[in-house]
């Protein structure tokens, strides 16, 4: 208990710390596409060298996410295939967006700055974003099988109550979070080229 408390700790902290990563790089682009770009137009055209980390943070803060629930399922669900399998089905499409996300970051960083174009990291960024998408929805449906299934055994009028706001709160969440994955991965196949796809991915970092 202790050490799973300590564990728990340390991961709230690690996100933390890179979502406040993610922020100052995101403030970065903002500016110079917002504030620059109007000046001279490059600077919209061209992403700043920055930018290439983003996409490997966004995905090590979504395994990290992915993992705390896998283990939730594993400790949580009351049937014996799902405690031996679904858990090890998220992790590996958790590792799968991640390793995507590296992909990304990679080619962006091989592809000189002077040339660079979006459509370049289009094939890792739909593999990062069809593996994120499979993966919520599968935490998703986990977690409210888990949740319906302890409703009904709790005596408590109270617990049940609890238990409800629980249950409605994590189908809001994860139903937008799902939603907001499958409108990225939507942008990013249609049109990759006008960004919109990227503003989706750091909307769904803030959630």
């Amino acid at each position: 208990m202790v050490q799973e408390r300590k564990l728990m700790n340390f991961l709230v902290a690690l996100v933390t710390l890179t979502e406040l990563v993610l922020i100052v790089l995101i403030s970065e682009n903002a500016w110079q596409v917002l504030c620059r770009g109007p000046i001279d137009p490059t600077f919209i055209l061209v992403p700043p060298k920055s930018a290439a980390a983003t996409p490997i943070l966004n995905g090590f803060v979504a395994l990290l996410v992915q993992l705390f629930f896998a283990r939730k399922v594993q400790t949580q669900a009351i049937w014996i295939w799902a405690n031996m399998t679904l858990p090890w089905v998220i992790v590996m499409l958790g590792l799968l967006q991640f390793a995507a996300s590296i992909g990304t970051t990679v080619l962006y960083v091989q592809t000189p700055q002077k040339s660079f174009e979006i459509t370049a990291t289009k094939p890792t960024v739909i593999v990062q974003l069809s593996g994120s998408l499979a993966c919520d929805a599968l935490i998703m449906f986990c977690m409210i099988g888990i949740l319906l299934h302890s409703q009904p055994n709790t005596a408590l009028r109270l617990s049940q109550r609890l238990l409800s706001g629980f249950l409605i709160n994590v189908i809001e969440n994860s139903a937008l979070t799902t939603v907001c994955v499958a409108l990225n991965l939507a942008f990013a196949v249609a049109e990759p080229r006008d960004y919109t796809h990227l503003a989706f991915q750091n909307v769904i970092g803030g959630l």
